[in-house]
């Protein structure tokens, strides 16, 4: 995962949704370099994932404590994903988007609360398994 770059890693971000969704990356054709990382990553999902699909779609992003190791890219992810949440408030294609983002620390490295997408939305706490709940869990495999 090129997680220096920021350009690089919202292309990565792009490519790997495409590739999970089985469709052609297409990363080339929506990216312009004159615009900024998160304009061309909304551009992307605007035009290639949201734009003429009647169903909603959920993007599950597993993980995303490692981004809080890159300052660089996290500030301008967590803003991409806060503005996506934003958008979808008052755009109905965007409304079709649903992001869950799965992490199992406090998301502390996140410094501006407006940019953050761990303060709206619909918030899962999980709880550690019990004794019973893992031994079950051993049974079953």
């Amino acid at each position: 995962m090129p997680l220096v770059d920021p350009e690089k890693f919202m292309q990565w971000f792009c490519a790997s949704v495409s590739k999970s969704l089985g469709v052609r990356v297409k990363t080339e054709e929506y990216w312009d370099d004159i615009f900024g990382a998160n304009n061309n990553s909304t551009n992307y999902f605007e035009k290639y994932f949201v734009e003429g699909n009647e169903q909603p779609l959920a993007i599950a992003i597993d993980n995303f404590d490692r981004v809080f190791n890159y300052p660089e890219i996290e500030t301008d992810f967590c803003g991409l994903l806060r503005g996506w949440y934003e958008r979808s408030r008052s755009h109905p294609l965007w409304g079709k988007l649903r992001l869950i983002i799965v992490h199992s620390q406090e998301p502390y490295a996140q410094r501006d609360i407006n940019q953050s997408p761990f303060n709206v939305g619909f918030p899962v706490e999980l709880h550690e398994f019990t004794t019973e709940q893992v031994k079950e869990l051993f049974r079953a495999c």
